[in-house]
């Protein structure tokens, strides 16, 4: 399916060399832009596409305990392009209970 991408001039949209720097900084648990700038589509699937096991895990850690909602909803985003059942109902875990989207999805 595809569907075009969210505007907002602070978009993060990486080529390799970004997409190196921003992976490395999560390597050692820091977010970086990640806690304030909304990622792009094709910027969760590259992340996604190259993240190590120990990158998976900050990204884990960020979506359920994030300081901000923009990290939470990024590392959501990366993590959801992950395969496997077990991330998809992690996925649905968090999107029934973060603070910030249970009024949205009225539960």
């Amino acid at each position: 399916m595809w569907r075009k991408d969210i505007t907002h001039p602070s978009l993060i949209k990486v080529d390799r060399e970004t997409r190196t720097t921003l992976l490395a900084a999560v390597e050692k648990g820091d977010p970086g832009v990640l806690k304030t700038q909304p990622t792009a589509h094709q910027t969760d699937v590259a992340l996604g596409n190259h993240v190590s096991p120990e990158g998976v895990k900050w990204f884990r850690k960020w979506m359920l305990e994030g300081e901000t909602s923009t990290l939470r909803t990024n590392a959501l985003s990366v993590i959801a392009k992950l395969p496997g059942r077990e991330i998809a109902h992690l996925v649905i875990q968090v999107l029934e209970n973060d603070p910030k989207l249970v009024p949205v999805l009225g539960q």
